[in-house]
């Protein structure tokens, strides 16, 4: 679904090529978890779209992304944190940016 060269240049990752490596194969199955029934090749026009969710998924795994869906008040001594709910596929948290990026392209299944 995407490759080093596109994770570097385009996304601009931090990953090395290796940690990169490594981890974008879970990834593009969580994407294509996501995608299903569909198939990345049905929709070459949407492929830089489900190159950058394969891409915030990757850093997701490796323990780059951020700390989305976590909110803290507070108010004197007294404080709330809050925690949107995670979705996870067979174990796998995934990233809610990458979420937004299917869905906003119109890509995420409807069971989601």
């Amino acid at each position: 679904m995407t490759d080093y060269t596109y994770y570097k240049n385009e996304y601009g990752g931090g990953l090395t090529e290796e940690e990169f490596l490594q981890h974008s194969k879970a990834a593009e199955a969580v994407i294509a978890h996501l995608l299903l029934p569909r198939h990345p090749a049905d929709y070459p026009e949407k492929e830089d779209a489900i190159r950058c969710a394969v891409c915030l998924q990757t850093d997701q795994i490796a323990g780059n992304g951020d700390s989305a869906g976590l909110a803290a008040e507070s108010l004197g001594d007294y404080r709330v944190e809050y925690r949107m709910p995670a979705l996870s596929v067979y174990g796998v948290k995934v990233c809610p940016y990458a979420i937004l990026t299917l869905s906003h392209a119109g890509l995420l299944n409807q069971w989601i």
